[in-house]
């Protein structure tokens, strides 16, 4: 019985801990960092999403999920790694999302639909705050809007066939500076050496590194490793 009450008092603890993260971040969402947040995790010169609306490039729309969630004590995102394929991202790690699609309503909903679609996660599950910086991908000509969003619980995941593996990295790994790396990737236009955060092995790097930056300038406002 007392191994019960201790167990309900550390969940109720949690789940405090848990939405007050969540509305002091829901606070902070106002004056985006953008641009000069993605500048820290950027190779080379790349265009923005600015960049490309003054030169008429007329770029693919498509739309990701930013995920937070609570599990073991603390607050977690989700990354999905990518099956190899023959095309511009294969075995990349990023986050569920995908190409806008003519049956979808919005960004917002190609987000959920393509987060239901890979990972499994009801829209029902997802609460979304808000739009965060869009990102111009010039390899593939896509304009991605992410959409931080969160779930009151640790999802159960159910994979496509497009994805390989689930990365569950906690908000003080991505606070944590250690996990800033620099290193040599191959791609199907050469090699090159970029910034990347690495999540226990876990290389993420490009678009997602540049929105994982935004993300951790705005919870750096109000957030510190403890």
């Amino acid at each position: 019985m007392i191994e019960e009450t201790l167990n309900i008092q550390l969940w109720t603890l949690n789940v405090m801990y848990f939405n007050e993260f969540i509305q002091t971040l829901y606070q902070h969402l106002d004056n985006l960092p953008g641009e000069e947040a993605h500048a820290l995790m950027t190779p080379y010169k790349r265009p923005s999403a600015l960049d490309i609306k003054n030169q008429s490039i007329h770029p693919k729309l498509s739309a990701v999920t930013l995920l937070l969630f609570p599990k073991k004590n603390d607050i977690h995102f989700v990354l999905t790694q990518r099956a190899e394929y023959d095309g511009t991202h294969s075995g990349q790690i990023s986050f569920p999302g995908g190409k806008l699609e003519e049956q979808d309503a919005s960004l917002k909903h190609a987000a959920l639909r393509e987060t239901k679609e890979e990972i499994g996660i009801d829209e029902e599950q997802i609460n979304v705050l808000g739009e965060l910086t869009q990102v111009y991908i010039s390899p593939s000509n896509f304009l991605v809007t992410p959409f931080l969003s969160y779930s009151d619980f640790s999802p159960q995941f159910s994979l496509s066939h497009e994805v390989t593996s689930i990365v569950e990295p906690s908000i003080k790994d991505l606070l944590n500076e250690k996990n800033i790396v620099t290193t040599k990737v191959k791609t199907k236009y050469g090699n090159f050496t970029v910034p990347a955060f690495n999540f226990n092995g876990k290389i993420v790097w490009g678009a997602t590194a540049l929105m994982l930056s935004e993300f951790k300038e705005i919870i750096k406002r109000f957030y510190w490793i403890t």
